[in-house]
């Protein structure tokens, strides 16, 4: 990474600054959450390699396909490390959580029925790489501490971060990404923290000034 291998150099987001931002959110979350320092080494690796490889695109039609893409270039340098297999899959569950419009949501789903007696998740929609959290509940914790740094650095935490972020994303989609974007990713795609119940008034403070830039712009 540091000689641009899978740094994604090219992308105006996805790239060697979101990998370290997403490290570091992840270290804290884990200090949070508890992790043993095992659970912490393999969730730093995975945090540092969940968008390996990232093309610049997105999934669109074609479920987990970068979260895959990423897994499968990591692998090599896992195996060179004498990484075992058990955590490889472990880490690649990680990494499928980091999958916002249903990783993270499961990963949520399966930490707090397996922590704190909540329903069951239905696995429909669920690549066996992410199913395992349905049955491990310090992996659940884990994929749950990743998806919410990943979060954390797509949000941006500030009003003024989040703005930039959002131009970062749009910039490299090569597409215009309003307010009602913004709203709707906070809102509806990944709603609120479990772990990280630290940032809700960071998150509250964004999704207020995504919906009165909305209202302006509607009208």
């Amino acid at each position: 990474m540091d000689a641009g291998v899978g740094a994604g150099g090219d992308n105006p987001y996805h790239n060697a600054q979101h990998f370290c931002e997403v490290l570091l959110n992840a270290l804290y979350l884990s200090l949070l959450a508890g992790l043993a320092p095992r659970e912490k080494t393999q969730l730093l690796v995975a945090a540092l390699t969940h968008d390996f490889h990232h093309d610049g695109t997105t999934n669109a039609n074609v479920p987990f396909r970068l979260e895959r893409l990423s897994a499968e270039a990591a692998a090599p340098y896992l195996d060179a490390a004498g990484v075992s297999r058990e955590e490889r899959e472990r880490i690649t569950a990680m990494i499928f959580a980091t999958e916002v419009s249903v990783g993270t949501r499961f990963a949520r789903d399966c930490h707090l029925h397996l922590a704190g007696g909540g329903s069951s998740p239905g696995l429909s929609g669920v690549p066996a790489q992410l199913a395992t959290l349905a049955g491990d509940a310090r992996l659940a914790l884990q994929a749950v501490v990743l998806g919410e740094a990943d979060v954390l650095s797509s949000a941006g935490l500030t009003v003024q971060y989040g703005e930039l972020q959002q131009d970062k994303l749009a910039e490299e989609r090569k597409q215009p990404l309003g307010s009602a974007h913004k709203l709707h990713f906070l809102s509806q795609v990944f709603r609120e923290f479990t772990v990280g119940r630290f940032f809700s008034p960071n998150l509250r403070d964004l999704k207020i000034a995504a919906q009165d830039l909305a209202e302006k712009e509607r009208g």
